[in-house]
Formats: structure tokens, C-alpha cells, sequence
């Protein structure tokens, strides 16, 4: 009811939504949500930024950050064709969903009220009263690893809890191919890291030999001196406003059963007989139904919103290519041929992060 009286341009009439007709790189207006730097960010890789020293004039090159997602909903079929979407110059802005106002206005994920399919009415609009405390979890590659840093990063203000981990064992390409199949088990798990002040203070950014300085131009501005030695968030959960919690697995495919349950109960403190998984994000990473959650959390999350975020980066590649001529892609000096395949941070990422919470709100669905 929030959306339709004062987002009307938000509301789709068909539930579904079309990225490559829909949506469209725009300037993003000033003061409509808030954006972070890389030393304001104290969990997000290092390998992700996009960090630019100032020009000689003062000015700095345009970047990722200044441009934003922005749907246009007047023409509300979901059918998908090759036709880019109205442009500024055919379509008013105010026709325009600012996807990342909307969410500022929501009040950001603390605020999610998230449907249950069997709760939604025919135009897809939930009405329903929420439960206390919603529990979303996030699971596959480094992709969608990013969304999660991004809703770190976006809403550090509404923190209550977070948790990432310190040590376990190396999960690369290259680490597996040492392992020749064998799954990761209780014991390589690492420990938690839960002290948000040590977080903030000291910072995750990921690096093995906690050499952060190697990921960023030396005459950048703003980034981050410190880093927990060996802190990585293939293991990680955010909590907002005490109400809901928000977990990122990085890869749970190559995790043992034990080890894979060991994380939900231990280090998530999920109670498989009284909490219930309301949504489930995930990529090409979770390959079929029994990787999503362990065995014995079947039924906690029977009727959780599944939402399949693989084909999002590439579709949000490619309307920027469109739109903007370019795709702002990690170009630090540790990428040694930038654009990297990972969006900057900020950036896309914040993009996958407004439209989740668009799609948890609403309970619309992304079609090609």
C-alpha cells in the first residue's frame, strides 16, 4: 500500500518485470539514497574497487557510482524484445522507478515484509502483516557475494549483528583443482568473527596475505589502511534493525552435508524445528533442490521465495554497455586486464541490491 500511494510508478500491473525492455542506466539524482566509499565499507573485497585518484583539474573520471538503475513501468507488458526502453527524452522522469529511492524510503532491509507465494494477491502486491523477524539467505558464487557486501555497505547504519569469518580453507578454481573432489569438511571450517567494532575499526577485506595496499591506486582517495588478517565472508551474516538477518555461503556446493549443516546451526544459529528460511537468493552455484538448504531444513524452508539471480549481471552489463557505452567493471591495479568480469563497488552491485529488496517487497518476478 506504501508503493501504490506514494511509488505509483513502482507498481507493475502484471507482476512481472523485463530488465532489457524496463530498465535503463541513468544519472543518478543526487540525495535520493545513500552511497559509500571504500573506506566507509569495512566488509567488502578489495579486489572490487574501482577506486580513482582525483585528475589534475580536481575533477574525477566518471564512475560506476554516478549512474543508477531506473525502471520504466508505463508500458507494462512482459513481453521481452530487442527495443531499448523510453529515454529520457520520451518518457517524463518522474515515470521513472528509482528502484534505490524507493528501498531509502522503505527504510532499507530491516523494513522487509516479504510474501509468501500462497500470500500474494493477483496483482502481486502483499498485504499481509510480517512475522517479528525474517531470515533470507543468499548462496552461490562471488557474484551474488557482492550483493551481499553491497547491502552491507549500503545500510551499515541499520546493523545490529554481522558475522564473517576468520581462517578456513581457500576457495578458488585453482584451490579445488588441488582437492581433486574432496568437499570441505567440519573441521577446515574457520572462526567467527563477530565483533562489529573490531569490524569496523580494523576492516574485511579479503586479501590472504592481508597486503591491501596492492588493490588500490596509491593517489586514490578514501580507501581502507587496515585489514583482519586471513577475514573473508565466504561464511557471513547481516542483521538489520533486530529484524531481519541476511546469510551469504559462498559456493555450499562444495561443502560436505556435516559442514553444510554445521554453518546453519553454529555459525548461523538456525534452528531448523522452530525458524523458517523466507527467502532464498541464489546463481549458477546451486546447481538443483537439495543443494539449497541441508536435508534437515527442508521444511523450515518449504515455502521460502526462491529467487534465481543468475542471468542478473550479465543483463545489467548489458544495458549499461547500451546506455553508457561502457561497462564499469573492476579496474584496479590488481586486475591485470580491467575491466574485470566483477562489477565495481560501488556500483552494479548496489543496483542487484535495490532490486532484490524491490522484488522481496513486492513479490514481482524477472522475466527475459
Amino acid at each position: 500500500e506504501y508503493i501504490q500511494l506514494h511509488f505509483p510508478q513502482c507498481i507493475s500491473t502484471t507482476g512481472k518485470i523485463a530488465l532489457n525492455t524496463m530498465g535503463s542506466y541513468q544519472l543518478r539524482q543526487q540525495h535520493t539514497w545513500k552511497r559509500y566509499d571504500h573506506s566507509t565499507c569495512f566488509v567488502m573485497k578489495a579486489r572490487y574497487n574501482c577506486a580513482h585518484p582525483p585528475q589534475n583539474n580536481g575533477t574525477t573520471p566518471r564512475k560506476a557510482s554516478d549512474y543508477e538503475l531506473v525502471l520504466n513501468l508505463s508500458n507494462n507488458s512482459a513481453t521481452s524484445n530487442n527495443s531499448s526502453p523510453s529515454t529520457s527524452s520520451t518518457a517524463p522522469s518522474q515515470s521513472y522507478c528509482r528502484i534505490g529511492e524507493l528501498v531509502e524510503a522503505m527504510g532499507g532491509p530491516g523494513n522487509l515484509n516479504l510474501p509468501h507465494k500462497s500470500e500474494l494477491k493477483s496483482d502481486g502486491i502483499n498485504n499481509t502483516k510480517p512475522p517479528t523477524k525474517r531470515t533470507i539467505l543468499i548462496q552461490g558464487s562471488s557474484f551474488v557475494r557482492q550483493l551481499w557486501e553491497s547491502l552491507v555497505c549500503l545500510f551499515s547504519s541499520n546493523i545490529t549483528k554481522i558475522m564473517v569469518q576468520e581462517g578456513g580453507p581457500t576457495i578458488s578454481l585453482a584451490a579445488f583443482q588441488k582437492r581433486h573432489g574432496k568437499k570441505i569438511q567440519v573441521e577446515e571450517l574457520g572462526t567467527r568473527i563477530d565483533n562489529m567494532s573490531r569490524l569496523e575499526h580494523e576492516g574485511c577485506h579479503g586479501p590472504d596475505d592481508n597486503n591491501i595496499t596492492k588493490f588500490y591506486d596509491p593517489l586514490a582517495e578514501h580507501v581502507p589502511t587496515r585489514n583482519i588478517y586471513n577475514c573473508n565472508d565466504n561464511i557471513a551474516m547481516v542483521e538489520f534493525d533486530h529484524k531481519v538477518r541476511i546469510h551469504y555461503m559462498f559456493r555450499p556446493e562444495e561443502y560436505e552435508p556435516e559442514a553444510f549443516e554445521t554453518v546453519y546451526k553454529e555459525y548461523w544459529g538456525i534452528n531448523n524445528a522452530t525458524e523458517t528460511i523466507d527467502a532464498l537468493v541464489y546463481n549458477f552455484g546451486v546447481r538443483r533442490e537439495g543443494n539449497f538448504v541441508p536435508p534437515s531444513f527442508q521444511l523450515a524452508a518449504a515455502r521460502r521465495q526462491n529467487i534465481n539471480a543468475r542471468e542478473w549481471l550479465g543483463q545489467l552489463k548489458t544495458i549499461q554497455l547500451r546506455d553508457l557505452g561502457v561497462y564499469f567493471g573492476a579496474d584496479n591495479p590488481w586486475i591485470t586486464h580491467p575491466p574485470d568480469y566483477h562489477p565495481c563497488m560501488p556500483g552494479i552491485p548496489d543496483d542487484q541490491a535495490h532490486l532484490l529488496l524491490y522484488l522481496l517487497w513486492t513479490g514481482y518476478e524477472l522475466v527475459k
